[in-house]
């Protein structure tokens, strides 16, 4: 069975941007994910996926990874979580830069993809 689970407004922070300034130090992301995750229909954690390790794994990317644009940061993640957790199927992710404009709230990157797509 397919099943839907969600994690929103996971905080990060990496060095992510095109200007120099932005490049200097680390500024904040947040991370919204929906999966479509194959459930094995018994009530354990193996049956399922571990958001805990899923929040843990985009923290520790985030670290890691200097990215110009948030479209690269988010293409990047997502392959990453399809190669970590192979219970996903299909995943959506939005990345929102809070500090991209003083014009506006944040710039955000939404990517819909699935494992078939990701596959290497």
């Amino acid at each position: 069975m397919i099943v839907k689970i969600g994690l929103k407004n996971i905080k990060v922070e990496c060095i992510i941007g095109c200007n120099e300034e932005e490049r200097t130090a680390v500024q904040p992301l947040l991370i919204d994910f929906e999966m479509e995750v194959n459930f094995l229909g018994n009530d354990s954690l193996e049956s399922t996926i571990d958001y805990e390790k899923i929040a843990q794994h985009v923290i520790a990317f985030s670290k890691m990874q200097q990215f110009l644009l948030i479209e690269s940061f988010a293409q990047e993640l997502v392959h990453s979580l399809f190669m970590e957790f192979p219970p996903i199927e299909r995943l959506k992710l939005v990345v929102q830069k809070p500090n991209a404009l003083k014009a506006c709230e944040y710039a955000y990157v939404k990517i819909q993809s699935n494992r078939q797509k990701n596959a290497t």
